[in-house]
């Protein structure tokens, strides 16, 4: 088994103490350095996030932006103020692919830091991209980290056990599935789609019916004596001149109701029988409307 070592700085001990700040800062007012902190050769525990950096302003141009880096060449710029200060995180991923094996020495890498400078305002090269060279650090690894591997094992581990240790006081007892919550909900769903739906069609088919339009009574009852009326002026009537009539108004009231709750039609026929008997009675009385004497043998 390797041995990991233990001599390199963490997040807390790199940062700078007063007696450190106070060199930084006479470096950054002498501007003659690419950086000032930290310096060539730290040793810094790996991995480490926010690793602190500090350069002089006063070394690159004034409007400038930088970018620092640790290849030198970067394929994407993170640009940032000329602000003197700035920090990094040193990844497992920069350590196994990034850094650069020591030989013969186990658990340790080199890497080296660039910044790269952006003047904005050069018209003869708008990048006017340069680069210079950082601080040379030494990236010491203190512990295996998780291979990609096992941590998809545990993820898929952890992710097979839903139920937690309180759930064993339940154990016998029918429990619904994630699966059958989600049939039930769907299920319900689409029963009130279904439901919705009829109610429409049954609304919208109803409001198409045309209405049976309504007739006034006092219209029928003012038609159906127009009708008695006139079957009594031709009661008396004969041939076809008297049937066609009739026909007529029988044809032209069909479907109308008195207000005795007789149709037209059955009144009419009615009248007429009652127009055939006064007929019949009056061809056998004689002449001044006397019926004859009985006679006697």
């Amino acid at each position: 088994m390797s041995k990991f070592g233990t001599d390199c700085l963490t997040q807390i001990t790199i940062q700078p103490n007063s007696t450190i700040l106070a060199g930084i800062e006479a470096c950054q007012a002498a501007a003659n350095t690419t950086f000032c902190y930290p310096p060539n050769g730290t040793r810094i525990c790996a991995p480490a996030e926010d690793t602190p950096f500090f350069w002089p302003t006063g070394y690159y141009n004034n409007d400038s932006r930088l970018n620092l880096d640790y290849e030198g060449r970067p394929g994407v710029l993170f640009l940032r103020k000329n602000t003197g200060n700035g920090t990094q995180d040193f990844t497992p991923y920069l350590y196994d692919y990034k850094a650069t094996e020591i030989p013969g020495v186990q658990n340790e890498k080199t890497i080296e830091m660039y910044f790269e400078e952006r003047r904005l305002n050069d018209e003869l090269d708008p990048m006017n991209l340069k680069t210079y060279h950082g601080p040379t650090l030494i990236l010491v690894k203190t512990a295996e980290w998780p291979t990609m591997t096992s941590a998809s094992s545990r993820a898929t581990a952890t992710a097979k056990s839903p139920y937690s240790s309180d759930d064993d006081d339940d154990d016998g007892k029918p429990k619904l599935h994630p699966g059958a919550i989600v049939g039930i909900v769907l299920g319900s769903i689409v029963a009130a789609v279904a439901i919705f739906f009829l109610c429409c069609r049954n609304c919208c088919c109803g409001a198409k019916r045309t209405p049976r339009p309504k007739v006034d009574k006092q219209k029928q009852a003012h038609l159906i004596d127009q009708g008695r009326e006139l079957m009594e002026k031709r009661g008396g009537t004969t041939g076809n001149g008297g049937d066609k009539s009739k026909a007529a108004v029988s044809s032209a009231n069909v479907g109308l109701v008195g207000n005795d709750g007789r149709s037209l039609d059955d009144l009419v026929r009615a009248e007429e029988a009652r127009s055939a008997q006064r007929r019949v009675e009056t061809a056998d009385m004689p002449h001044g409307g006397v019926p004859p004497p009985k006679y006697t043998p």
